[in-house]
């Protein structure tokens, strides 16, 4: 079990971004997408959906992860938000 913060955990999520190739077809990006951010948006989604938002808007390399996330956990609600927010799916 993670003991990192939902906050500290998408801090981890965005550090680890900057040291990954944004290209859907690259092993680690796809992980990145499809492992820590899904999960974390499916156990925190509520408490993190704005902060996901406003990143998406303000990252082209996280939206672009946020292409590879599917809905898991994720309530109705958050995964309609995370649909808007992003621009491409993968």
């Amino acid at each position: 079990m993670d003991k990192r913060t939902p906050d500290q955990r998408l801090q981890a999520i965005l550090n680890a971004l900057k040291n990954t190739k944004a290209d859907p077809s690259h092993h680690t990006f796809q992980n990145l997408a499809a492992g820590p951010l899904e999960d974390l948006l499916s156990d925190h989604g509520r408490d993190l959906i704005e902060q996901v938002e406003t990143e998406a808007r303000r990252n082209p390399n996280f939206n672009l992860l946020l292409g590879g996330v599917w809905q898991g956990g994720m309530s109705e609600e958050i995964w309609a938000r995370i649909q808007a927010a992003r621009l491409k799916v993968w």
